[in-house]
């Protein structure tokens, strides 16, 4: 378990009795919110410790929710298992960030468990098709909508960001990673004066494995749009995570945000 509002979603939908939380201590997480919840504070780097706690109380699924800043690896003190998959890791240092976590799949279901993604955990904040908001996207905006789904199918290759911001069918900034909210900040200051704002485009890479590592929005996310003068967001349907979905919509028609 990480930090954000996602890890909650999912601990919301189950009892005690039903779930072992582990909670990484280099995440941000309030612990005052999981009274009544079973659960332990473990270091990223004990892989070891975390598997015997989990195998001693019979766990087969795993799920991975919530926001983990990535730790300085010349600071962690790994136990044995750790440190065998932070080699494998310190491989791929170069490879993105895609290829690191389908590493940390394959290691972790290779000692008996089986990875689970938040949608199959909680099906509910699963992004639905079809248009959510009373505005809609002009045909223009639309054509923007495909382009740049075309221009992160095509940049997939290269394991960079999950989002792009176009404005009249121009690509104004590729996600790196810096995360979506500072892609929306850095388009804010190059974005043209027009009567067309900027909108954002996310969706997962091709191939990417959506056990851990999802695209993600939410309230904040449309608030942010908001703030920075966009004119509304596309995001892949049935491969994305919309947490607060009914304050977020409300949001957006309240601000003509499609």
């Amino acid at each position: 378990m990480g930090g954000g509002l996602l890890p909650f979603e999912v601990i919301s939908k189950y009892t005690n009795q039903d779930i072992f939380i582990v909670i990484l201590k280099e995440a941000e997480v309030d612990l005052s919110q999981l009274k009544g919840y079973q659960f332990e504070v473990i270091s990223f780097a004990k892989v070891g410790k975390i598997m015997k706690r989990m195998k001693s109380l019979n766990i087969k699924d795993v799920c991975f929710a919530g926001k983990v800043k990535k730790p300085v690896f010349s600071s962690l003190r790994p136990d044995i298992t750790g440190l065998f998959l932070l080699f494998k890791i310190l491989k791929l240092k170069h490879k993105g960030d895609d290829n690191v976590i389908k590493t940390i799949i394959s290691f972790i279901e290779s000692k008996g468990f089986d990875v689970k993604s938040v949608i199959e955990s909680t099906p509910n904040i699963q992004m639905k098709k079809g248009f959510l908001t009373k505005s809609l996207p002009t045909k223009q905006e639309e054509e923007s909508i495909k382009l740049g789904i075309d221009l992160l199918t095509a940049t997939s290759q290269f394991d960079v960001g999950q989002a792009c911001v176009l404005q009249e069918g121009v690509v104004i900034g590729i996600e790196g990673v810096e995360g979506t909210d500072e892609l929306l900040k850095r388009c804010s200051l190059m974005k043209y004066k027009s009567k067309n704002s900027p909108i954002l485009i996310k969706s997962p890479k091709e191939g990417q494995s959506l056990k851990i590592d999802m695209p993600v929005i939410g309230l904040e996310t449309i608030i942010k749009l908001k703030e920075y003068g966009f004119r509304g967001i596309a995001v892949k349907a049935e491969g994305s995570i919309f947490l607060q979905a009914e304050k977020a919509i409300e949001f957006a028609n309240e601000n003509n945000i499609f």
